[in-house]
């Protein structure tokens, strides 16, 4: 993200300096619509980023919270559904309840959330024996709550952390937008004035050479890339902070953020194998890209948790 605020600023000095030379736009009507287009973006771009810098935590610290005490109640509760299944000789219950008690610190949060509903259903369907063996009432209301409630957290968990990653498309959307209003068409404009407005010209083409991005010394701009885009939990759609993500033959790595994003800069012309992994996850197959026409790829992973495909199979 800060880089991302870093060009936006000088983006937004960029603006600034417009502004403050109207005679480049007074009375031409095609300019000044070339003008109002770049504020529209930076403006847009700037309110991008006020949300995109709020932390990801805000988004499902209060999920992971709710998700740590409902796998504990479940551990519980299922323990209740264990005796129940066996005063009632229910073999077939008897397994699923044992299963659900054992995956209740292991399964995927969706999993779990439906477990503990089943769970929930059944201690409903034998409340009167489960009250017998110790469960309370109360304790049965709040658990059953909690798994309906849960249910709501993760779709609506889920939804804003979707919205967070069509945010973060759309910013790197704006950004070349307006880097090729500024290439096409202001440095004509500006251009233009180099001897008739030396001031604008000059406060214009330093913040222009500072905003464009460099490669490495000695080398043409023109043939590097950017590469970004995020790491998430394929069966909820989580975001992964901490995923290492890598082109080998380059030596270039980098590691997720609290969104799951990642941005790799000054990547050559070329075709290279980008992939991902991290501790805990199945590491998924390696992405072929090809750099060429475009100077921004977006390259996104999901990835499983190593525990997925045993939980799967237990369930």
């Amino acid at each position: 993200m800060k880089k991302h605020i870093q060009r936006l600023q000088k983006l937004l000095a960029i603006d600034r300096v417009l502004d403050n030379h109207p005679v480049l736009f007074e009375e031409k009507p095609q300019a000044q619509a070339v003008k109002d287009s770049f504020s529209d973006l930076v403006k847009r771009i700037a309110t991008l980023i006020s949300i995109l810098t709020q932390p990801v935590s805000n988004v499902y610290g209060p999920k992971m919270q709710s998700e740590k005490n409902l796998r504990t109640q479940l551990r519980r509760m299922a323990g209740i559904g264990i005796l129940v299944a066996r005063r009632n000789n229910n073999d077939a219950l008897l397994s699923q309840m044992k299963t659900y008690k054992n995956l209740a610190t292991r399964a995927t949060a969706f999993t779990m959330c439906e477990y503990a509903i089943f769970v929930a259903n059944i201690l409903q369907q034998y409340k009167s024996l489960a009250i017998e063996l110790g469960l309370t009432e109360a304790e049965f209301t709040t658990f059953k709550k909690e798994a309906e409630d849960f249910g709501d957290m993760l779709r609506n968990t889920v939804f804003q952390l979707s919205d967070r990653r069509t945010s973060w498309k759309e910013l790197r959307f704006l950004f070349t937008q307006a880097s090729q209003l500024l290439k096409h068409e202001i440095d004509e404009l500006v251009s233009y004035r180099e001897y008739s407005d030396a001031d604008l010209f000059r406060q214009y083409m330093t913040l222009r050479r500072s905003e464009s991005r460099k490669g490495p010394a000695g080398n043409d701009d023109s043939l590097f890339f950017e590469i970004t885009g995020t790491v998430t939990t394929a069966n909820t759609g989580l975001p992964i902070e901490g995923a290492t993500v890598e082109i080998a033959a380059l030596n270039l790595t980098i590691e997720t953020d609290e969104d799951g994003y990642y941005q790799l800069d000054d990547v050559p012309q070329g075709q290279y194998s980008i992939n991902c992994h991290k501790t805990g996850f199945v590491t998924p197959e390696a992405q072929q890209l090809n750099t060429g026409a475009d100077s921004s790829l977006v390259v996104d992973f999901l990835i499983s948790p190593a525990e997925s495909s045993k939980v799967t199979s237990a369930a």
